[in-house]
């Protein structure tokens, strides 16, 4: 049995924890696409995150699916991503 997430959930799982810790992001001016997004844990922290890359130790270990980046992403609509088969299709 094959248990590791698709991308997707791990999106989601990213997207569930930023429900949890209330993460915010704040858009940088003069810097389209990037935004200074809360820690989880220290509120006083903020890091650099784009739908692409993120300061956070997740992100620069390699995490392409923290929850900073998952944040963005929603907010800047990549995440809304849907297949066919997930897609009803009108008869």
């Amino acid at each position: 049995m094959n248990t590791r997430l698709t991308d997707r959930q791990r999106a989601e799982r990213g997207l569930t924890r930023v429900y949890d810790f209330d993460v915010r992001a704040t858009p940088i001016c003069g810097r389209p696409g990037w935004f200074a997004v809360t820690s989880k844990r220290d509120r006083n922290r903020l890091y650099l995150t784009s739908r692409c890359q993120c300061s956070c130790p997740a992100g620069q270990s390699g995490d392409s699916h923290c929850c900073h980046r998952s944040l963005v992403r929603a907010l800047t609509g990549d995440l809304i991503e849907k297949t066919f088969d997930e897609m009803e299709v009108a008869a």
